[in-house]
C-alpha cells in the first residue's frame, strides 16, 4: 500500500509499519525455515540453532571449494614466529640491505632472502653452537 495523495499521517505510519515488517510484505520462500513463536518457547535454543545450520549450509566437500585469490599468508600471521626490535647501526644495516639485494639479483625469483630471515639465520647458528 502506497502513501495517500493528500498526505495524512495514517496513511504515511501505515506505509511504514509495512516497511518495517518484512514478513507481510516478504513472499514465502521453500528455502528458509520459519519458526513460530511457540516453537521458539518449546524447543532449546541449541535445536532451533541446529535446524537453522542444517537448512542453510549446503553439503559441500573441501575438495570442490576454489582456491583462494591474493597472496598467501606471510609470517606475521604464522602462530610461530614474533614480532621483535632490534636496534641497529645505520650504516651496517644499509651495507646488509645493500649486500642483501645484490644477493637477491643474482638468486632464483623464487626465494629473496630478507634481513629477517639474515637474523634467524645467525641465530639459529649461534643458538647451535652454544
Amino acid at each position: 500500500m502506497g502513501v495517500n495523495k493528500k498526505g495524512d499521517l495514517s496513511s504515511l505510519l501505515q506505509y511504514r509499519r509495512e516497511q518495517n515488517n518484512p514478513q507481510k510484505n516478504a513472499p514465502p520462500s521453500s528455502a528458509d525455515e520459519s519458526f513460530s513463536s511457540e516453537q521458539l518457547k518449546s524447543e532449546p535454543t541449541s535445536q532451533i540453532s541446529e535446524s537453522i545450520e542444517k537448512s542453510s549450509s549446503p553439503n559441500t566437500n573441501s575438495s570442490s571449494e576454489p582456491n583462494k585469490v591474493g597472496r598467501p599468508p606471510g609470517r606475521r600471521s604464522n602462530p610461530d614466529t614474533e614480532n621483535t626490535t632490534l636496534i641497529l647501526n645505520k650504516k651496517l644495516k644499509a651495507e646488509v640491505l645493500y649486500k642483501l639485494s645484490l644477493e637477491n639479483i643474482e638468486r632464483t625469483p623464487g626465494h629473496k632472502t630478507s634481513l629477517s630471515d639474515l637474523v634467524e639465520q645467525l641465530l639459529s647458528e649461534w643458538n647451535k653452537s652454544n
